[in-house]
């Protein structure tokens, strides 16, 4: 994902159960913390809040859903609502990187890098972006890997964020060891 080895990054898995953020330099990873807050909490609170079934406010969380066919909730209250319900999280994530980023001075971070389902919530990369003074994007993981298949667009971001993880195991270079910076 780094464009360099000399640029370090900070990586953000949200996953459904645990978050996971690695800062790292190419393939040198100097620092890893896992956070028990994910995506499953937001959207526990997004249904509380709405008072909706958790399958509902997962696809409002996710923008997935027309908010309108809900009787009483309009997209710009389900927004404010899933908003409300990231902010946890999302402060989470930012106090746990400016942490790690105090234990590793040295380490100059120029970015973070979102992945994983719960980089879906729409809106959370602009929500962390808000709250630290590095620029957050989600991954583009297909930069890297290349597949014979062509899927549609929609479903290649999908699988991109949500199988990141397994599709960078995949590369050779990654499982080999002979990624940049590997000896």
């Amino acid at each position: 994902v780094c464009s360099s080895d000399l640029e370090a990054e900070a990586l953000v898995d949200v996953g459904g159960h645990i978050t996971s953020i690695a800062l790292h330099r190419g393939t040198s990873v100097r620092l890893v913390r896992v956070l028990n807050k994910a995506g499953r909490d937001v959207t526990q609170a997004l249904a509380r809040s709405l008072n909706v079934e958790p399958g509902v406010a997962e696809l409002l969380k996710r923008g997935e859903t027309d908010p309108m066919g809900i009787e009483g909730l309009d997209r710009e209250k389900a927004r404010e609502a899933a908003t409300r319900a990231a902010t946890p999280l999302v402060e989470e994530i930012a106090s746990t990187i400016e942490f790690s980023l105090r234990q590793t001075p040295d380490l100059q971070v120029s970015r973070i890098v979102m992945t994983g389902g719960g980089s879906h919530l729409e809106g959370i990369v602009e929500l962390l972006d808000a709250r630290l003074p590095l620029p957050v994007e989600r991954a583009k993981v297909f930069g890297r890997a290349r597949s014979r298949l062509v899927p549609e667009l929609g479903a290649m971001v999908e699988a991109g964020r949500t199988f990141s993880v397994a599709i960078g195991l995949a590369l050779p270079d990654v499982r080999e060891g002979r990624g940049r910076g590997a000896a």
